[in-house]
């Protein structure tokens, strides 16, 4: 979230990560990119990251050298139009029921495009991910604090990335562990405004303290 993140280092990218971080019925809003391993948590909704959209218009472009038919280039220009238009509308607009309205609207003309036929490879594919993930590409209308694009996790992740790059990785799944939890201690503390160092020696030294009271009379010191 904005205020906490929790990392979790698995030698597998498969379901049963997520499943085993959020559970197979996730009650909250999943923010999430395409992989298909996030919808076995069954999230209560789902936002799926609308840049990641985007940039798969972009591959498909440079995949064929920037040429590519004229009824992709329609397509991409009128689903890449909705898209921006309702991140603006999210940008600018924060009366609920506007928003409910609007939701409804560019959902109905995003709806209106996809029943066309076509017989674009790209553009065929490209439908079928929409129909598969129509659920969750407006939810950041509707739902307060959603994101049209889960940036935000992606830039909790670059430095631990970036750890892993130079260091080749944690040595053992102790050490794994031990990484994760103090990246998530440091960084929820960041978040929050809060200087990691100061903040993490007076939790240790309360802690010190609290379990010196907790002593019994009598109990070895040493």
């Amino acid at each position: 979230t904005k205020q906490e993140v929790g990392y979790f280092i698995d030698r597998a990218r498969s379901s049963t990560v997520p499943i085993l971080i959020l559970g197979e019925d996730f009650g909250g809003t999943l923010i999430q990119d395409f992989y298909a391993a996030y919808n076995a948590c069954n999230a209560a909704q789902t936002q799926y990251c609308l840049a990641h959209l985007l940039r798969e218009f972009e591959k498909i472009e440079a995949r064929g050298g920037g040429k590519v038919p004229p009824s992709f280039k329609d397509f991409r220009a009128r689903v890449t139009a909705i898209i921006r238009q309702a991140i603006k509308f999210h940008r600018t607009c924060t009366d609920p029921p506007a928003r409910e309205a609007a939701r409804d609207r560019f959902e109905r003309r995003l709806l209106t495009i996809l029943e066309e036929p076509t017989r674009n490879n790209d553009v065929a594919r490209l439908v079928k991910r929409f129909w598969r993930s129509a659920h969750g590409i407006f939810t950041f209308l509707t739902t307060k604090g959603v994101e049209p694009t889960n940036n935000h996790a992606e830039r909790q992740i670059r430095t631990a990335v970036v750890m892993r790059k130079i260091s080749g990785g944690s040595r053992s799944d102790h050490g794994a562990d031990t990484r994760a939890i103090l990246m998530s201690v440091f960084r929820t503390q960041q978040l929050q405004g809060l200087n990691p160092v100061s903040t993490t020696i007076d939790l240790v030294q309360r802690r010190i303290v609290e379990q010196h009271a907790e002593k019994p009379a009598g109990a070895s010191r040493g």
